[in-house]
């Protein structure tokens, strides 16, 4: 359910030649077509600019189940931003994992 017109709107920006444009365009989309998002995703974690890359690494965390992989490949990054912010993706991960992992009460 719910109107989807949005989706036509976005789609054609994923293929921006801005990069921080194609990852908001991304992060939109993936909720609704993981596959094409991430393909997306993946182009931008191997982009010039450190910045799109960082951004990168924050989003492909939001997928579900989240791209561990792809964030791993991250951490060896020649930009300190990119590594920090892939460890903290993969740190948030883990943490949702345990929590969601409790039982109420203990």
């Amino acid at each position: 359910g719910g109107d989807r017109s949005w989706v036509s709107a976005v789609s054609p920006i994923l293929g921006d030649p801005d990069g921080l444009n194609r990852l908001n365009a991304a992060e939109l989309l993936l909720p609704i077509d993981r596959g094409t998002a991430l393909r997306s995703l993946k182009t931008a974690a191997a982009d010039v600019n450190p910045v799109v890359r960082a951004e990168a690494a924050r989003v492909v965390a939001l997928a579900s189940p989240p791209e561990i992989p792809a964030l791993r490949a991250l951490l060896s990054d020649t930009s300190d931003l990119v590594r920090l912010q892939a460890a903290a993706a993969i740190l948030n991960t883990a943490k949702a994992a345990v929590r969601s992992s409790k039982a109420p009460g203990i």
